[in-house]
């Protein structure tokens, strides 16, 4: 089996120890490839359901699905991206996201959707790349300085 987010083979049989590098291939300007050393648990294929109903089609292929483990981590990874997290993305591969204690997702706003109403608390992350929530973190050479909030020292005057 290719790896999911990989540039080396992961083995499709559960239990085997495998080290691979994930994430950091589409955006390489903020981000590279994380090397980890982990446990594959479930592999599977296929269509979810669209239960973030996040977007119009009733099911989502994702390509390849692999559940990797590190010590008490779960880490889920897909071959194709998908819109939002889906809690049957987890499901498929043996994991009830609703019963974790932390789930951490990669998406800006999709989580409310799904985990909102059910989290105890949310935290973002102020992460470098093209999606941050800190816009001081792009390189914004084309706007007609000085602009709030691109500049401190700008005071912006918003509707009452």
């Amino acid at each position: 089996m290719r790896s999911i987010g990989s540039t080396r083979p992961v083995p499709s049989r559960p239990g085997d120890t495998v080290s691979v590098e994930v994430g950091g291939k589409l955006d390489t300007q903020f981000s590279k490839p994380l090397p980890i050393t982990a446990r594959v648990e479930p592999v599977a294929s296929g269509s979810i359901s669209n239960d973030g109903k996040i977007g119009p089609d009733p099911m989502i292929d994702v390509g390849r699905i692999v559940l990797l483990s590190i010590d008490n981590v779960r880490l889920v990874l897909t071959e194709r991206p998908i819109m939002g997290p889906q809690p049957s993305l987890y499901r498929k591969v043996g994991v009830e996201p609703f019963d974790a204690k932390i789930v951490m997702l990669k998406t800006g706003t999709g989580y409310k959707q799904t985990f909102a109403l059910v989290a105890k608390a949310v935290l973002k992350a102020d992460c470098p790349g093209a999606m941050s929530y800190n816009i001081a973190h792009l390189d914004c050479q084309c706007v007609k300085r000085t602009i709030f909030p691109l500049d401190p020292d700008v005071r912006w005057e918003g509707a009452p």
